[in-house]
């Protein structure tokens, strides 16, 4: 169920995991199981409320979800409240679930 509000798009049950380092846009890889991909429910340039987690450090904000041709599907990152002094987070090398929220 998708909900709209001005400028922000909300989706139900959306989260991929990714294998993003450091602190670039997401790489949005496989959905989880159970799941809906990013893609299933936006268009590219869509904004959208997110976090993120590798079960540790985690990351909110909005983004901006951008369609790939070749390559995974980002999402870039503006990040609102964070473990890193609600800065963006610097990831290490390990699988994140990054989904709607």
């Amino acid at each position: 169920m998708s909900h709209a509000s001005p400028g922000i798009s909300l989706a139900d049950r959306v989260k991929q995991l990714s294998y993003t380092t450091g602190s670039s846009n997401y790489s949005l890889d496989a959905s989880s199981q159970g799941f809906s991909s990013f893609g299933d429910l936006y268009s590219s340039g869509d904004v959208v409320f997110y976090a993120a987690t590798d079960g540790t450090d985690y990351e909110v904000g909005s983004g901006i979800y951008h369609y790939k041709i070749s390559g995974p599907d980002e999402l870039e990152r503006s990040t609102l409240v964070s473990t890193n002094s609600n800065l963006v987070v610097d990831w290490g090398a390990g699988i994140k679930e990054v989904f709607v929220t």
